[in-house]
């Protein structure tokens, strides 16, 4: 897991985020990690924030990809979504290939295909 301090982020604070999506980078790691909060309108908010994310920045796609062992199935999933739009993305081949051949989550095994794809592309993939 990344070695980030996690941050928890308020319903508050993630409806600013959604609001303003500029303001997003940076706070990915936080918002993948609030997929695991037990409030579901969290989880729901989190999640809306992530589908706002249009490119990740080569030092937050490191981050990010620091998350791709978590035990949540869903913070992986999602951290796979994310990744695909990072123009850094090949970095992470091996690791996204792993989890397209190895995890126990089709969704997973999913997104990281997609992921994979848009590198076999040359170009991102949309979430």
């Amino acid at each position: 897991m990344s070695g980030s301090k996690k941050t928890r982020l308020s319903l508050e604070e993630l409806q600013r985020l959604q609001r303003n999506p500029e303001a997003i980078a940076g706070r990915i790691v936080d918002i993948l990690n609030m997929l695991t909060d037990e409030d579901e309108e969290v989880r729901a908010w989190a999640t809306d924030c992530l589908q706002e994310v249009d490119h990740v920045g080569p030092g937050e796609a490191v981050r990010i990809a620091g998350l791709l062992d978590h035990p949540n199935a869903v913070v992986v999933n999602w951290a796979c979504k994310t990744l695909a739009k990072a123009a850094n993305i090949r970095q992470f081949q091996g690791q996204l290939a792993s989890l397209r051949e190895h995890h126990p989550s089709v969704g997973v095994q999913r997104s990281a295909e997609l992921a994979l794809a848009g590198i076999d592309a040359g170009m991102k993939v949309e979430g």
